[in-house]
């Protein structure tokens, strides 16, 4: 099984999309087959986390690279000014609203920071509506597997969503502060 069908296979089968964003252009519910010819699509279901994001307001959507961290699951860019989301999808979906188990979302969320701040990536954008990997209006480059959240030092092991244990708590306290 291919990239494309291992993204659309971690979609829900109903998911938001929109075309366009501004006054009077709310996003609306479609089943996935109509969904996927939208501009824009909501990939993780409500409360439940099944891709991570990132927007790159720069043309290097292979800052990754750089930066030493595992190939994003898709790379979606715009035609016009190179740039791009970069989309993680995970192997084991987070729970974002489970009181008995917050480590995993708290993991989760420094994960997410130090890969904001490593790949350079707009630390406001909210994650909710990516660009649409299949859609036509943008250029899309499947990557790298599923990735599975792990307490590991960065850049060891390929596939991996890794931050050092320590710097975990550190990333917690100082996205607080922001």
């Amino acid at each position: 099984m291919g990239q494309i069908e291992i993204f659309r296979r971690a979609l829900p089968a109903r998911i938001q999309a929109a075309d366009r964003f501004g006054p009077g252009k709310r996003p609306r519910q479609f089943p996935l087959s109509q969904a996927l010819r939208r501009r824009y699509i909501r990939p993780n279901p409500p409360g439940l986390k099944v891709a991570i994001p990132f927007d790159l307001d720069h043309d290097d959507p292979m800052r990754w690279e750089y930066a030493n961290l595992p190939e994003p699951h898709a790379t979606v860019m715009n035609h016009h000014n190179g740039h791009s989301h970069l989309i993680y999808l995970l192997e084991v979906p987070v729970r974002l609203h489970d009181c008995e188990r917050t480590r995993p979302m708290r993991f989760l969320e420094a994960v997410e920071y130090c890969y904001t701040v490593r790949l350079g990536a707009d630390p406001s954008y909210n994650g909710a509506f990516v660009k649409n990997p299949y859609s036509r209006a943008w250029r899309a480059l499947w990557g790298g597997a599923a990735c599975l959240l792990a307490p590991r030092p960065c850049g060891v092991g390929s596939g991996t969503l890794q931050v050092p244990p320590s710097r975990v708590g550190r990333a917690l306290r100082h996205r607080a502060k922001l």
